[in-house]
């Protein structure tokens, strides 16, 4: 079966929608607080490293937990848990609420991200899974591009309490991710692992090709801290900037 027409790895797909949906609407909910919070430019920042923070420094954790028999429901918890987290994060009345409800709704991303990737070769054949990974990753890239567009129309008619309407959104879908993929416990995953004697045809590295890889990776390592500190300061900042005209 093609992967763009795996009904699992659509739904796979559909739940990291909506987790991205949320991180790319953050910014534009910290647009909205600016003004009625009286937030700081500083305090704008903050809230976007707290984020970042609790989402990334997580996913180790919860890598570690998915790969025993919490996986299916990591996936389910992350996403109920960043879209509660998140959504409610428009009726805070404080800075401090606003950066508690942000940090902790991190905390759905960094749980539905690790189980949600590992998930997707046991919905696919070797063959075709650089064909499922890329479905998976457009749900979430398409999420997050179109959750500043959205979140503006909503919020810009309601105010911050307008993401309840978001949230309200995702709990349609929500019923629909749960049932398809509580269905997949009982089911048989597809092994990824070479067995037998393929397996000893695996030539091992040495320690010094290994040593090799360290600078490269060092490199690549940067590379990605760069474009996420490029990325989360135009994404957060520029809302800022058109509300204050």
């Amino acid at each position: 079966m093609s992967p763009f027409r795996n009904p699992n790895l659509l739904t796979l797909a559909l739940g990291h929608f909506i987790v991205d949906f949320f991180s790319g609407a953050l910014p534009i909910v910290v647009a909205v607080h600016t003004t009625p919070l009286h937030l700081t430019q500083s305090q704008v920042g903050l809230i976007a490293l707290a984020y970042s923070i609790s989402t990334a420094l997580a996913q180790p954790l919860f890598g570690v937990i998915a790969d025993g028999r919490f996986a299916t429901r990591l996936v389910l918890i992350g996403v109920l848990w960043q879209v509660v987290l998140m959504g409610i994060a428009g009726l805070a009345t404080s800075y401090p609420m606003l950066l508690g409800l942000v940090t902790l709704g991190g905390l759905g991303s960094a749980a539905f991200h690790p189980p949600g990737a590992g998930s997707v070769p046991r919905l696919s054949t070797p063959e075709q899974r650089g064909g499922a990974m890329s479905v998976f990753l457009f749900g979430g890239n398409f999420g997050y591009s179109i959750g500043p567009l959205i979140a503006g129309i909503v919020l810009n008619h309601y105010g911050a309490s307008g993401t309840l309407i978001l949230l309200a959104g995702a709990a349609v879908l929500y019923p629909i991710l749960a049932l398809r993929l509580l269905g997949l416990r009982s089911k048989e995953p597809i092994s990824s692992e070479p067995s037998g004697e393929s397996q000893k045809l695996i030539p091992r590295t040495s320690l010094a090709e290994r040593r090799a890889m360290i600078p490269p990776i060092i490199l690549l390592g940067l590379i990605i801290i760069l474009r996420g500190w490029a990325m989360t300061s135009i994404t957060t900042y520029l809302p800022q900037q058109f509300l204050a005209r």
